[in-house]
């Protein structure tokens, strides 16, 4: 049942004002005429409208908002009269709660922040805002703690063609288009599942994984540095586009080169054809690399502090560039961001024996135009290209605790910028001999 309160609330609001200003003989008589105005039946329903949290930006009261062990994140609760609650109660241990700014008004809202330890219980809270007058209980919601994993190293599994012995190596020559398997080894690493990506396909969790130990396996379907998320999968599906709050931190990109591991099993086969081996046919592929290196963007939505609006920015750009946590205020710096790196990645299985030219473009605007030499590109090799921007300074700021933690920009800084959308373009003047479809990934957004 929603709570019940009474239009008490609304009058109480002001009854501190009104005491410096009227005798205590005045203040007793508006009181009883509180009373009476309550024994007439009047009454406001103040229900909790909808909640916007790291795990959903608006959702209905009856969600359960996913918060990170570790972490502090704050929760913005909407509804009539909840900005005056007078305090927040929070279910178990291991998770305190406060109170942050109110904003009063008929759609009134109060921020709920939390700081959760490290080793907080995992599962599901139930949050309390109580009120001076409550006729049917206080305003309530859900929470529920998931991890909050670090990955300390990623390595390949592989198998020797030649013994069936398995092997961890480094992830840093990995194939592509067939299953491989990734271990992944750090701290609470239980209950792991993949983020998903558009740069591999038919990722799972496979059995016998522990806090320390998991195992994914996988297939990628591009070359370059690629990042495998792991997230607790209790966060499930989110509303919006902000499953990124809830990466494990640390360890996350593999280089995919689609060469196989020295003494995997994965080799090339030769084909018997009449009592020899025959090599099966070679082909010409180029593709842009997997990612554009360095680029300066905002993450997810504004983030209201101490009465303005800041965008968050990956941490990179803080702790890079020693922009520590301050222990009251907050502290900014001006730091110069390094160059873009693009480039290109022979994908094929073919030397590439004529030379190319490939771009870099915004808006249609061509930036940068490449040659690679004939020769230069074996199959699996990447590379890269660097691209100065016009502007490259920009301020980050981080801020102390309870407020928000991460790294952010000030959208109304004189300095502020961020990068645009960016398209590379490979072999732009047709000159190799690639097949239609292998034309197909020469150009692709970032």
């Amino acid at each position: 049942m929603k709570p019940q309160r009474t239009i008490a609330h609304t009058l109480l609001s002001s009854l501190t004002a009104v005491a410096s200003l009227t005798s205590s003989g005045s203040l007793i008589k508006l009181s009883l005429s509180i009373i009476f105005l309550l024994s007439t039946g009047l009454t406001a329903t103040a229900t909790i409208n909808s909640i916007s949290s790291d795990w959903c930006h608006s959702c209905l009261a009856g969600s359960t908002h996913r918060i990170v062990a570790g972490q502090q994140t704050s929760m913005l609760v909407r509804g009539q009269f909840v900005d005056l609650s007078t305090r927040v109660e929070i279910s178990g241990s291991g998770v305190s709660v406060s109170f942050g700014q109110r904003t009063g008004g008929s759609n009134s809202s109060i921020e709920v922040k939390f700081n959760v330890d490290d080793s907080a219980t995992l599962g599901e809270r139930t949050v309390k805002l109580r009120y001076a007058v409550e006729t049917s209980g206080p305003d309530t919601f859900t929470v529920q703690v998931v991890r909050g994993g670090h990955v300390d190293s990623i390595q390949q599994r592989v198998t020797s063609s030649q013994t069936g012995a398995t092997t961890l190596v480094a992830a840093t020559a990995v194939p592509t288009n067939q299953q491989v398997t990734l271990v992944f080894s750090g701290s609470r690493l239980g209950n792991a599942s993949v983020a998903p990506s558009t740069l591999f396909k038919n990722a799972r969790i496979l059995s016998g994984n522990t806090e320390t130990h998991c195992e994914v396996a996988l297939e990628f379907t591009s070359t370059g540095a690629i990042d495998v998320r792991l997230v607790d999968a209790s966060v499930g599906n989110t509303p919006g586009n902000l499953l990124f709050k809830f990466f494990y931190s640390g360890a996350h990109s593999v280089t995919v080169t689609g060469t196989n591991p020295t003494g995997g099993t994965t080799v090339i086969p030769r084909i018997p054809v009449g009592g020899g081996t025959t090599s099966p046919p070679t082909f010409v592929d180029v593709a842009p690399r997997a990612n554009i290196l360095n680029l300066f963007r905002t993450t997810g939505d504004a983030v209201s502090i101490n009465g303005q609006n800041f965008l968050r920015v990956d941490d990179r750009w803080c702790s890079e560039n020693s922009v520590a946590i301050p222990v009251t205020g907050n502290i900014s710096k001006s730091i110069t961001l390094p160059d873009i790196i693009w480039g290109v990645s022979n994908v094929g299985t073919a030397e590439v024996t004529v030379g190319f030219a490939s771009e870099l473009s915004s808006n249609s605007v061509v930036l940068q135009n490449q040659p690679t030499a004939a020769g230069t590109l074996h199959p699996g090799a990447t590379q890269n290209f660097t691209f100065q921007r016009a502007r490259s300074t920009v301020r980050v700021i981080r801020f102390a605790a309870p407020q928000q933690p991460g790294c952010f920009v000030n959208p109304s800084d004189p300095n502020f910028f961020q990068d645009p959308p960016f398209t590379v373009k490979v072999d732009v003047g047709n000159a190799l001999p690639e097949s239609a479809t292998n034309r197909l990934n020469n150009s692709r957004n970032y």
